[in-house]
């Protein structure tokens, strides 16, 4: 296409987790290939950002900056802490995760024991333990190795963390029990993934895979941030915007600016001060993609502690921790578990709510081999569309954290009580008290024509060993307003009622038993009508057990012990229809 420019193709990716640790950053990750005809010998690739906190002073910026070197990371505040409106203000972090690469130069730009290393090669052919390695003791202090630990691997894959799969059977493919390692194919997905559709290219061929514009396995190639001899942050510099306010506009100043490779730090003055992180000068030749990402990040740091002569943010300095140990496992966290879907019958003073049991099957955790760790249910109320009146557990700093949930329940696993990991600023997440599952809970605590939101989220039980621990995730709650604050869309985890009187004269619904159980069982089922709107007139509900074979007794063996391990509710009337 005839565009003209210099022939740069630009990607811009965001993201975030909802888990209590990192939901308070936003990743951002820039992608840049040049895809004209042409080499372009010096390139400065940089990022400009103006937080403005508060808002509160017009022309008149009232904000500070400093500049940490050692975590690569700034951050803006306002003086007096009061922003426009009055409302108060926090601390705005920016936070430089991954630079450019020169992967030409025959130099160790990142420090990591290896010289030229790329993230667009493709794997040719296996190499010894220490072929590639320039520094083996840097190579084992950057990627925390012993040298016991080193091993045969494919050329291209310089930093030795793509594992191969185990295919027991020698059939050609995983199957379901087997571990696949990394050898998932170029979908990036292996068996017992949810979204898992079947084997793709370069499923276990027990090579590291990867086809630019198509796809990769996991922790190679694109997908292994660390397999890139990244230059790093080059400059930081900031000026301040009320003072200078075209310099944004003014090619040759921000060159300047991104070019030069010194770093301002903390502005003893109030002002509004702009961050400017960059890394240069490098080759950015025909063909080449580089990459810039950063994590922007928030927190309500007291101010005493951020106006004080060392800048103090300890809640922003371990958020930051966060997103580097997000950053370092290749831009993966923590999953909640799968979103369960609620539904709710109103009645005379009354809500009942009813869900599924999605999240107890399905769920599953990448950081813990897919291992399915849901654990429990919280049920949250409110009569705001927001729920503010829900959030009232305050982090150390009094600062709202959590939802207090008006139900609970999880399983009954020895996992309880209050997480002993994870904390933050203080707080730790609260598990359950081995309860046992419930799929329903009846609400008489309402009043008839007031309107509540429900939300019902599932929780998993945490990552207690991965850095300081990462703490339980739960679903995310969307209630999507217009313009006019009406409610537009809501997920499928939300429901929005109004309880009310029933009309004069309705008779509630009633069960009559038709016949016991057969084979005989020790047990006893009493059915309870719980949702009333889902009991059909006139309709026959059947009742079927699933069960497993303990034993057959050995005096008697024309008699089997059996054990319950689910049921299922049929609709007889109705085609014999699978109710729950």
């Amino acid at each position: 296409m005839p565009w003209g420019g210099i022939g740069l193709r630009i990607s811009i990716r965001a993201f975030q987790w909802n888990n209590p640790q990192a939901r308070d950053a936003i990743f951002v990750e820039y992608t840049t290939a040049n895809i004209s005809d042409y080499d372009l010998p010096e390139m400065c690739f940089g990022y400009y950002l103006h937080p403005y906190v508060g808002e509160d002073h017009g022309l008149l910026g009232d904000d500070y900056l400093y500049f940490n070197k050692e975590i690569d990371m700034s951050y803006n505040w306002d003086r007096d802490g009061v922003g426009a409106g009055g409302l108060p203000t926090g601390a705005f972090g920016m936070a430089y995760l991954e630079s450019p690469a020169n992967s030409f130069d025959r130099i160790d730009n990142d420090d990591d024991g290896l010289v030229d290393e790329k993230r667009d090669n493709v794997a040719t052919k296996m190499v010894g333990p220490y072929d590639g390695i320039q520094d083996l003791e840097k190579f084992l202090s950057f990627y925390n190795l012993a040298e016991e630990d080193l091993r045969a691997h494919w050329d291209a894959d310089e930093d030795q963390d793509w594992q191969d799969g185990f295919d027991a059977n020698g059939n050609g493919i995983y199957d379901l029990g087997e571990n696949p390692g990394d050898d998932v194919g170029l979908d990036g997905v292996g068996p017992g993934e949810l979204n898992y559709t079947g084997p793709d290219e370069g499923e276990c061929n027990h090579k590291p895979d990867f086809v630019e514009g198509v796809g990769c396995e996991p922790n190679f190639a694109f997908t292994d941030v660390s397999e890139s001899d990244m230059l790093g942050l080059t400059s930081f510099h900031t000026y301040d915007h009320e003072s200078e306010p075209r310099i944004h506009t003014d090619d040759q100043r921000i060159w300047e600016y991104f070019s030069d490779a010194s770093y301002d730090v903390f502005q003893d003055q109030p002002g509004a001060w702009v961050n400017l992180f960059a890394t240069g000068i490098f080759p950015l030749y025909k063909g080449r993609t580089e990459r810039i990402s950063m994590s922007l990040v928030a927190s309500y740091d007291p101010l005493e502690g951020l106006n004080s002569p060392e800048h103090k943010a300890p809640s922003l300095y371990r958020k930051k921790q966060v997103t580097q140990i997000i950053y370092e496992r290749d831009y993966r966290f923590a999953m909640p578990p799968k979103m369960p879907t609620l539904k709710a019958a109103v009645g005379d003073g009354k809500v009942v709510l009813t869900w599924d049991d999605i999240a107890e099957k399905f769920t599953r955790e990448p950081m813990l081999q897919n291992e399915n760790d849901f654990e429990g249910y919280k049920l949250y109320k409110a009569t705001d569309k927001n729920f503010i009146d829900a959030e009232v557990v305050t982090d150390g700093y009094g600062n709202s954290l959590y939802k207090r949930p008006v139900f609970q329940c999880d399983l009954i696993n020895g996992i309880s009580g209050f997480a002993d990991f994870g904390y933050i600023d203080g707080v730790a997440y609260y598990l359950g008290d081995d309860t046992g599952i419930q799929h329903y809970f009846v609400d008489t605590d309402v009043e008839n024509g007031k309107t509540y939101y429900y939300a019902l989220v599932a929780y998993d039980r945490g990552i207690p060993d991965l850095g300081d621990g990462v703490t339980p995730s739960e679903n995310n709650i969307v209630i999507e307003l217009d313009e006019a604050e009406e409610v537009k869309s809501h997920g499928r985890n939300v429901v929005i009622v109004t309880p009310h009187q029933k009309a004069a004269g309705y008779v509630p619904p009633q069960i009559e038993m038709l016949k016991k159980s057969w084979p005989p069982s020790t047990g006893k089922v009493t059915p309870r009508i719980i949702s009333p709107d889902n009991i059909k007139e006139n309709h026959i509900y059947k009742v079927a057990f699933s069960i497993d074979t303990l034993r057959t007794l050995r005096n008697a063996p024309h008699y089997i012990k059996f054990l319950t391990n689910g049921y299922t509710v049929y609709d007889v009337t109705d085609g014999n229809r699978v109710v729950i």
